[in-house]
Order: structure tokens, then sequence, then C-alpha cells
């Protein structure tokens, strides 16, 4: 897919800067760290919950980078 075949041609450059606080530093995600946590998440979604391809999955987690990793998973 597009975000992998971005992660192998350019894995050190920033992907993503999440501002979660004012008080805090911004969380900057490299291409590489966004395929590896995506892949992650879609490896338990369908070897531990027994998902396949396709399912349509709800998420409900606090604003965060994360969030932004577990809808692309």
């Amino acid at each position: 897919d597009l975000l992998h075949q971005t992660a192998l041609a350019c894995p050190d450059r920033i992907a993503m800067i999440y501002h979660s606080d004012k008080d805090q530093p911004a969380i900057e995600i490299t291409f590489r760290e966004l395929d590896e946590r995506s892949t992650q998440v879609a490896y338990y979604l369908r070897e531990t919950l027994g998902l396949k391809e396709g399912s349509v999955v709800a998420l409900s987690i606090a604003r965060r980078a994360d969030l932004y990793i577990y809808a692309i998973g």
C-alpha cells in the first residue's frame, strides 16, 4: 500500500506532527514508525480478534497521535 511504499522510500521523513497540549512538545512520527505501528494494530485486529480485511471497526479513544495510527491500522 501507499504508506508502506513511502516508508520504504523515505523511512526517516516525518509523516505526522501531533500537538497534544500547549505545554508539551510536539510528537513527530516518521513514516517507518507509522507503518510499523499501524501494521501492529492491523495484525492484532486480524490475529487476536479474527477480523477480516474490510471489516468496520469503531474507535473510541482520547484524541492523541495513536488515534491516527489506529485508524490507519
